[in-house]
């Protein structure tokens, strides 16, 4: 490319942006001539598997924000005309995968949430079948299993991704959860001991504090007490740095260790961040009974 020249996927994108495509109503979405949009930008050097994968991402807010399954469907029609043109690309069953966990929200019915993830899984596993060893493939298929509570099969697919990848964030982070769940407390506290943390920024960074609850939280159930303390310890000082932070991220493992387990070290300071975000609840598990 020539220096300062404009690439064909920011080409892409300021032309669904001035086509109104952005932000349109899902209406109009639903009513969008696939055939046309193709045609309409057949100049923009990319292929037509890959205009509409750009097109379903920078429409995937508003699919997540209609009623499902309506916004699921809707982004499924692109997908699905992407994938009859170009069955071999791998991205294209990823970028429905991250879709379907944005879409399938925990208030929805069981029988809506359990078909979008079946759907992207059936995407995810086609793309396998020809890149059986991409493994953000393999980490996408972990955290749709985790999420759907399939948990050994989550664990299973994640170490996958790690074997090819060790560097993999979200795999790492999901096996952890899964064997957590799962009660394998000590292979799961080791699982927690090497998660990439620092990876986790932005929007995500409340992971670094909540992975050191739930790592103390394992370390209590093999008994290694010292151990837990510290990473208890380590959390809440994060949390009293930042109360919103601590109220995105504080969970009841550290205000259950708190109260019950470590009372001297970490009650008072925890009881300072609850007051601190207004949780009512956490306030009275910290307060002492007295007699």
């Amino acid at each position: 490319m020539r220096p300062g020249a404009i690439s064909p996927r920011v080409r892409l994108r300021a032309w669904i942006a001035a086509a109104g495509l952005a932000d349109a109503p899902i209406e109009q979405l639903e009513r969008l001539s696939l055939d046309g949009f193709l045609e309409q930008t057949a100049a923009i050097a990319l292929p037509g598997d890959e205009r509409l994968r750009e097109l379903a991402i920078l429409i995937e807010p508003a699919a997540v924000a209609s009623p499902q399954p309506r916004g699921w469907t809707m982004l499924l029609r692109l997908y699905a005309k992407a994938a009859r043109q170009a069955p071999e690309n791998p991205w294209l069953g990823h970028s429905q995968a991250v879709a379907a966990l944005s879409c399938a929200d925990r208030r929805l019915p069981d029988p809506v949430r359990a078909q979008i993830f079946a759907d992207a899984r059936a995407a995810l596993e086609t793309a396998l079948f020809s890149h059986p060893r991409e493994a953000r493939l393999l980490e996408a298929l972990g955290e749709l299993c985790y999420r759907s509570g399939l948990l050994e099969e989550a664990s299973s697919w994640c170490a996958r991704a790690l074997r090819v990848d060790p560097g993999l964030a979200w795999a790492s982070l999901y096996r952890a959860q899964a064997l957590m769940d799962l009660e394998h407390w000590a292979e799961a506290a080791v699982a927690f001991e090497v998660v990439p943390a620092s990876l986790f920024v932005g929007p995500a960074a409340w992971r670094q504090a909540r992975l050191l609850e739930q790592r103390g939280w394992c370390r209590v159930k093999t008994a290694d007490n010292a151990g837990a303390l510290r990473d208890f310890e380590q959390a809440l000082a994060i949390y009293e740095l930042d109360p919103e932070l601590a109220e995105r991220a504080m969970s009841r493992i550290l205000v259950t260790a708190a109260a019950r387990i470590f009372p001297a070290a970490l009650r008072s300071r925890t009881l300072a961040v609850a007051h601190e975000v207004h949780w009512r609840w956490a306030q009275d598990m910290l307060t002492p009974v007295e007699d």
